[in-house]
């Protein structure tokens, strides 16, 4: 009952808003047409500038950050997956940068925790490698790797099956082939929009000795 009485209010809510511009003069309709017009563009600029944004559930240790906002600044394919963690609410991400890990095979490890409510916590312990893009292609695939986890993929099953592209080391960890792609895509962007820039500068540098 309490549904068919909200059903009906919004209703006559809705019939109210349509009388109310019908009976407006052509003025009010233009200037109701042009706030409409400025509205989408305001929406469209704040998501622009949300996209550049680490997302609110991703909690970083300070001194990667900075790194973290060059990667969504560089990397489409980062871009990307902040958007998908974004808009996971349930999904909560931790990453901490170790001198080193148990697992001998690898330079992260993402280590997920399930509740039966449908939260999903990833604690990605990341060792410190040579190079900026060495991060950036961790970061690229431990990321996906939360993707994978946020679409439910049961890796144990998928390891079983020969050319799922998931495999299980001896240790119990898993592996996949899409998140190892994904990690060279980001470092691969990562470096194409640092050597574009280096080489803007060396021109502006050539012209100005001009």
């Amino acid at each position: 009952m309490k549904r068919s009485t909200n059903h009906w209010i919004s209703r006559a809510l809705f019939v109210a808003f349509i009388f109310a511009s019908t009976t407006s003069t052509a003025f009010s309709s233009s200037f109701a047409l042009e706030q409409n017009v400025e509205d989408l563009k305001a929406r469209a600029n704040a998501s622009a500038i949300h996209e550049f944004d680490l997302p609110s559930n991703v909690f970083a240790a300070e001194m990667i950050r900075p790194l973290l906002s060059e990667l969504i600044e560089r990397s489409v394919t980062f871009r990307r997956q902040c958007s998908k963690v974004r808009n996971a609410p349930l999904l909560h991400i931790v990453i901490e940068l170790v001198p080193s890990l148990v697992y001998d095979h690898c330079l992260a490890v993402s280590l997920v925790t399930r509740y039966a409510y449908g939260r999903i916590d990833i604690r990605m312990l990341i060792t410190v490698p040579r190079a900026p893009s060495s991060y950036a292609e961790i970061i690229g695939h431990e990321f996906e790797h939360a993707l994978e986890q946020i679409e439910g993929l049961d890796l144990r099953t998928l390891a079983s099956i020969s050319g799922s592209c998931v495999y299980r080391h001896a240790d119990g960890s898993f592996e996949t082939k899409r998140a190892h792609e994904a990690g060279l895509a980001v470092a691969r962007e990562f470096e194409r929009f640092r050597n574009s820039s280096h080489g803007a500068g060396a021109s502006n540098s050539a012209d100005g000795q001009r």
